[in-house]
């Protein structure tokens, strides 16, 4: 009988807390996740959207015949790429995809393990599709956007993005990054550390070269 979505749900909350144990055991930094940006109460990573995630559930349900929660390693990769997550420069992505997860000798896969390496695989991909997006955008629609949810900063005494404001800002622009990205590039551009970003920020957010004063209004 194929998994039911009551045993995918239990397999899936083990999958999270691996990831947050590994994450305490080899002291990397934990990036704060804003309330507003929490899908799921309690974890500071996005899950798969709901549709995606019932693919990737069916995906291994099929290559899992015996319902035993593993799958052989020789399925692995045709089931990403039945799930169009193959992906440029593939020894780097899949590098970085299997990093704390200990398969090297192992001939089998649980479903955490897999559940583990479609997330990070699927929210590379769209990140790259971000990216190029945001390559895209015009000063115009930068400008825009930035009018239209800027807010006075009192401290800098100049109009800025509050996080939320900017996190607005970016759906409007159809740009979705997933949380603990967004918390990396808006603290990378928050020089100040004051959780704002003024314009010429915004704009380097979004990939574009920093102007020249001449250009500056």
């Amino acid at each position: 009988m194929p998994v039911t979505k009551k045993q995918m749900a239990v397999l899936e909350r083990t999958s999270l807390e691996n990831s947050r144990d590994q994450s305490s055991k080899d002291g990397s930094e934990r990036i704060r996740v804003p309330q507003f940006m929490q899908k799921r109460r309690g974890h500071g990573e996005e899950d798969l959207p709901a549709p995606f995630l019932d693919r990737v559930r069916e995906k291994f349900s099929e290559n899992d015949p015996d319902n035993s929660g593993s799958i052989g390693m020789e399925s692995f990769g045709l089931m990403i790429s039945e799930l169009d997550l193959a992906q440029e420069d593939e020894g780097e992505v899949m590098e970085e995809a299997f990093q704390g997860l200990d398969l090297d000798e192992r001939d089998s896969m649980r479903f955490d393990e897999f559940h583990t390496i479609a997330r990070r695989l699927y929210f590379r991909k769209k990140l790259e599709e971000d990216r190029k997006k945001m390559a895209e955008i015009s000063e115009e629609q930068i400008e825009s956007v930035f009018s239209r949810y800027k807010v006075f900063n009192q401290r800098s005494e100049e109009d800025c993005l509050t996080e939320r404001s900017c996190y607005d800002a970016l759906r409007r622009l159809r740009i979705k990054l997933n949380p603990q990205e967004y918390q990396r590039k808006f603290h990378e551009y928050d020089e100040n550390g004051d959780r704002h970003i003024n314009f010429e920020e915004f704009r380097r957010f979004l990939g574009k070269e920093p102007r020249e004063k001449s250009e500056k209004k």
